[in-house]
């Protein structure tokens, strides 16, 4: 998959509205899906040549666009290499640089490192590890060693999907479906009013994700980027 580099700067963790977004990366079968960043605010490079960005906490996992920046503070933000430290309020400042298949790394001694891929925003969700681990706890289920958790918000034209079921290839363990009923305890049937579905355990190498709308046929959307260790926030535009 190529994906290709966007400038941006901070609006912030905002709604649960698309608006107008603009892809990183095309899949293959079925028509095809795109991928891009867990944010829906199109943004635009700071005149100074740097990006402005934050880092929010995710409370409730079904709605990663909503998140709050108080105690987002201390964290480690990398991307191709260059390092900053976010503010008090999750805040970061950091050099624009000139590559392709780029990624967001969040870290901090107090969350699950987040990953995300570089694309319309620099508003970057994250998750508390006690969260975290009470929403496996609360579905009984667990990461398996050496895997990473995956996120991903489908939406079609801007509104949640829902309604729809999922897998990854390789992925170990059932796919997760946002309840409308709890926050804690997901659903294994299909998307909910959120449209997001969540594998706690799939295996460290790029997986391939395949969608099928209630109703309709499979669509396939390639190179969802996965590490051990790290939680990855993506939005899948299904056609």
């Amino acid at each position: 998959m190529k994906w290709i580099v966007l400038v941006m700067v901070l609006v912030g963790c905002q709604t649960d509205t698309d608006k107008n977004p603009i892809m990183i990366g095309g899949g293959g079968g079925g028509g095809g899906g795109s991928v891009h960043d867990a944010g829906e605010t199109i943004d635009t490079l700071d005149a100074s040549g740097v990006i402005i960005g934050q880092v929010c906490l995710v409370n409730d996992a079904r709605v990663s666009t909503t998140c709050a920046v108080t105690g987002a503070g201390g964290f480690t933000v990398t991307l191709d290499g260059e390092t900053t430290t976010t503010a008090a309020d999750g805040s970061f400042v950091i050099p624009l640089v000139d590559a392709t298949n780029l990624f967001w790394e969040v870290t901090g001694s107090t969350i699950v490192p987040s990953l995300m891929p570089f694309g319309t925003i620099a508003s970057i969700p994250a998750i508390l590890t006690t969260t975290y681990t009470d929403l496996l706890a609360s579905n009984d289920t667990a990461v398996g060693t050496g895997d990473g958790s995956v996120f991903v918000r489908l939406v079609e034209g801007g509104v949640p999907l829902v309604g729809a079921i999922g897998s990854t290839t390789n992925q170990e363990g059932l796919t997760y479906y946002d309840n409308p009923d709890s926050q804690n305890t997901w659903a294994v049937t299909a998307t909910g009013a959120h449209g997001v579905m969540w594998i706690p355990s799939q295996p460290p190498t790029p997986a391939n994700l395949s969608v099928t709308p209630m109703g309709g046929t499979a669509i396939a959307v390639g190179g969802l980027p996965i590490v051990a260790g790290m939680i990855t926030f993506i939005t899948a535009d299904i056609p």
